[in-house]
Formats: C-alpha cells, structure tokens, sequence
C-alpha cells in the first residue's frame, strides 16, 4: 500500500512538472474564443439557464453536456480567465494517469509494469493537446470516467472469483436473461436514433439490421447480397 501511494504521488507529481507551464498561458486562439470566453453561457458560469442549455445544446455542432458544465463550474470556482480552465485540464490528466496505473495493476498484478505505463502516458508529447488545449476538456473527461468504467470492471471481475463454482453453476441462464436485455435496449435505442436522426446510408441501416437481428450460435448468419453495395468488392 505504500509502494502505491508512493507511486501515486509520483504520478502526480512528474505531471505536474510536466505540464504545471500551463498555469500561466493564454487561450488557443483556435475554438478556446467560441467555445468558451466568448460564449455566455460557459461565462455565465453554473445557473438553471445554462445548466439547462448544456443538456438541451448541439453548439457548433456538438452535444457535449458535461464538457459544458465542467466549464461552466470552472467559471463559477475561478472566473473567466485560462487559468482556471487550463489546471483544471492538468487535474483530470494527472487523475487519469493515476486511474491508468489503477487498472493496469489490476489487470496485471504488477506494480512497476504499471507504473512505467502510467509514467509514459502521463508525460507522453501524444498529451499535450488534450491537456493544453482547453476545448479538448472532452478528451480529458472521457478517459477519466473511460478508466473509472474499466477499474470498476475489473474490481468487479477479480470478486467474482471467490464464487467461482457459483458463478459457473448459474451463468449460462443468467447469461441467456442478460443477452436478451442488452439486445432490447440495443434496438430500442437503434429505433430511437432512426427516428430521429437524419437519413442515413445503406451501409449504416444494413449494420443497425445486423447488430438487432438475433442469430443461432450454432449456424452462421445468412450472407448479404452485396452486388449492389460500391463499399464491397471481391
């Protein structure tokens, strides 16, 4: 456990070293004006009104609700100047690197492999746009709940072995209950996209077709006439 705090608090640490410079820049001149200090809803910080406007907006085209609360928050907490904005950026990266060496030495059981990789991705050039750039707040924000998703995953597989035999007893029912739910919500939410979305390929209806029709594991699924399609060729 103190082999792990250590590393953690390095982990930190090298990302703030790393990435700390970014406390005293500006905006990017490039969607920073747009998205965020001209934009009054993110100025306006965290009220009703915008609350509501982030989870109702496609705002240059993107339906980025938590982006937009995130920066509204940030705001609310520090003003409308970058700085708040950009360590608000490095503190989701160093919490992902953290989150990274979580998983891996979950997966792994090794600490040091884990470390290594956690290190590499905290401070890797392939980062700085993500943490630099404070549109990209999505970036950050998606592989933190990305790595919590998969932790929580793992933590939850690694407990299923100590009711292994019971598990084993009763998985090939619960596994028949639950194939059947995930297909329903799978063609329910299908369904709902096809409504509402505009018209869209062949190829994409002939997918959605493929992904909710059930099929027998034990044959293989009919084949497709794709004479017609320009995407397939022999």
């Amino acid at each position: 456990m103190k082999r792990e705090a250590s590393i953690i608090f390095g982990l930190i640490a090298i990302t703030l070293v790393a990435f700390g410079g970014l406390g005293h820049c500006g905006f990017v001149n490039f969607d920073d004006p747009t998205y965020v200090f001209l934009n009054p809803h993110v100025t306006g910080g965290l009220s009703m009104t915008n609350v509501a406007w982030a989870w109702k907006t496609f705002y240059q085209g993107n339906y980025l609700p938590l982006t937009w609360l995130s920066l509204m928050l940030d705001a609310t907490l520090f003003g409308i100047g970058p700085y708040g904005f950009h360590w608000t950026n490095i503190a989701f990266h160093a919490a992902n690197a953290v989150l990274l060496f979580l998983v891996f030495r979950q997966a792994t059981s090794s600490i040091w492999r884990s470390a290594l990789v956690a290190a590499i991705f905290a401070v890797h050039p392939l980062r700085v746009e993500s943490v630099a750039w404070i549109v990209e707040r999505k970036d950050v924000l998606t592989g933190f709940f990305c790595l919590l998703a998969v932790l929580a995953y793992l933590r939850f597989a690694r407990s299923l072995r100590h009711n292994a035999s019971v598990f084993r007893r009763h998985s090939s029912g619960q596994a028949d209950v639950v194939y059947a739910a995930v297909s329903a919500a799978l063609a329910g939410l299908l369904a709902a996209w096809e409504v509402g979305s505009r018209p869209r390929s062949h190829q994409q209806r002939s997918f959605a077709a493929a992904v909710i029709t059930p099929t027998d594991p034990g044959k293989a699924a009919p084949a497709r006439d794709v004479s017609g399609d320009p995407y397939c060729h022999n």
